[in-house]
């Protein structure tokens, strides 16, 4: 079980990030402490800081140049190497059906244009079109190997492709449907890997957001993706429709809480509401690291009271096949019972 990850600390620098806005020389005392540069790398930040060290660059120790500079070099090496497989495959991949690129490689499209770099651990999909069994063929045929029990996760010389059937994760936890009923897929054509498709903006921030919320934001620079959209309209377009989606209210809410927003009309419209299911909410998202924990905000995010019940149900005891992917045949019971034990002392702390 992972423990809760604060990141105050790097808020301010968050907001640095999220304007592009270069680094004075001020910076570089923070820069160059190796826990700090550890909290960036751990909280996928450090590749973005190279191209924005402006002044901070010339106070910078010799270990805090080479560390910037090869995390740097590390994501944009990553991001080609990716962009390169998915070409190499990009026939045989998209021969039954659309391939959909999501989080880490659109991000870079959409919102990290060069030269700023986004880490990214692994290459994440959508197969929108019943085409996730040719796809594993495919990745069969190019050398990848299936990781442990997980039928869609897939592994070659360290570059991980991970199959999303769904964009709500509704495969694996059904009643997922009820966050985002009224959302078509909306994609349009990917600019860097061309045959491939990316989701359009706004729909693209809220999958990236319903992620982010999923971790309970444990790490930061999931936290400066919603930023990022929020500075390029794609969150306000989605609170200002007639059905505004509660997965951008919950991630402006977070952004207001955490000061990294002005309070400007949509902020305050997505703070009204019910006090006492964004208490549990702020709580949940405080210790996000937790198992199970970020299920739980989800949970709050449901049309009703019994659903989000229901939510928090399917959640701690998934379907069989999920348990088997996770624990094997024979620890089943495993996940039920640490998430039943960490969802009810986060309601309690909330509530008390």
């Amino acid at each position: 079980m992972n423990a809760p990850s604060d990141y105050t600390p790097l808020l301010g620098l968050l907001k640095s990030l999220a304007h592009e806005t270069p680094f004075g020389a001020g910076d570089a005392v923070a820069f160059n402490s190796p826990s700090f540069r550890h909290s960036l790398t751990d909280n996928g930040l450090a590749s973005l800081v190279y191209p924005l060290l402006g002044e901070a660059r010339g106070q910078l120790n010799a270990d805090a140049e080479e560390f910037f500079l090869k995390s740097y070099q590390d994501a944009l090496m990553h991001k080609d190497l990716a962009v390169h497989i998915l070409r190499d495959m990009r026939s045989r991949m998209t021969r039954h059906g659309r391939i959909v690129l999501l989080q880490g490689l659109a991000l870079a499209e959409q919102v990290y244009a060069e030269p700023l770099c986004r880490q990214m651990s692994d290459i994440d999909v959508h197969v929108p079109d019943g085409n996730a069994e040719d796809v594993r063929t495919c990745l069969k045929e190019y050398g990848f190997e299936k990781f442990r029990n997980y039928r869609n996760v897939w592994y070659r010389k360290g570059m991980c492709i991970d199959l999303h059937e769904s964009l709500w994760g509704e495969d694996r936890i059904p009643c997922r449907k009820w966050l985002a009923p009224h959302l078509e897929l909306e994609v349009v054509p990917s600019a860097q890997v061309p045959g491939y498709y990316v989701l359009s903006p706004q729909l693209s921030a809220l999958q990236n957001l319903f992620h982010g919320l999923k971790h309970g934001f444990g790490r930061a620079v999931w936290v400066l993706d919603t930023l990022m959209m929020w500075r390029k309209g794609y969150l306000d377009s989605a609170l200002r429709q007639r059905s505004r989606s509660k997965i951008a209210l919950a991630g402006v809410r977070y952004l207001r809480d955490r000061g990294l927003v002005e309070q400007d009309a949509p902020a305050q419209q997505a703070a009204k509401g019910k006090r006492l299911w964004w208490r549990v909410e702020r709580t949940v998202l405080m210790h996000g690291r937790r198992e199970g924990a970020g299920e739980f905000a989800l949970a709050f995010l449901c049309p009703s009271l019994w659903q989000s019940f229901a939510y928090l149900m399917c959640a701690a005891f998934p379907p069989q096949h999920v348990l088997e992917e996770m624990y094997g045949r024979e620890h089943k019971a495993v996940l039920p019972i640490v998430r039943v034990w960490v969802l009810f002392k986060l309601l309690v702390r909330a509530l008390t």
